[in-house]
């Protein structure tokens, strides 16, 4: 049971930290950046827009993502937390 929490953790971490403030990445450009499948990450990006996290739009044929004031929050005060949890774990920062 702690593996299968570990492995969706070390998603939503790495999901959390690719996602930069000004970046409006595409869903196809965050999959590769992350190494995420695009039905994976569809799933998880719906959970974060329903958490306020993120806002999605279409511009031209590509759906962006757009960090939230929220999620910008959320990821500040994360990122140290999963920072330190990846060192603990013999993980990348």
């Amino acid at each position: 049971m702690t593996e299968k929490y570990s492995c969706k953790f070390d998603r939503w971490a790495d999901l959390l930290v690719s996602l930069k403030p000004k970046d409006n990445l595409s869903i196809h450009r965050l999959s590769r950046e992350t190494d995420i499948t695009y039905t994976h990450l569809h799933r998880m990006l719906t959970e974060f827009e329903r958490l306020g996290w993120i806002t999605t739009y279409i511009e031209g044929r590509e759906k962006r993502i757009e960090l939230t004031d929220t999620g910008k929050e959320m990821k500040n005060h994360a990122l140290p937390i999963i920072i330190e949890l990846k060192k603990k774990r013999g993980g990348k920062e």
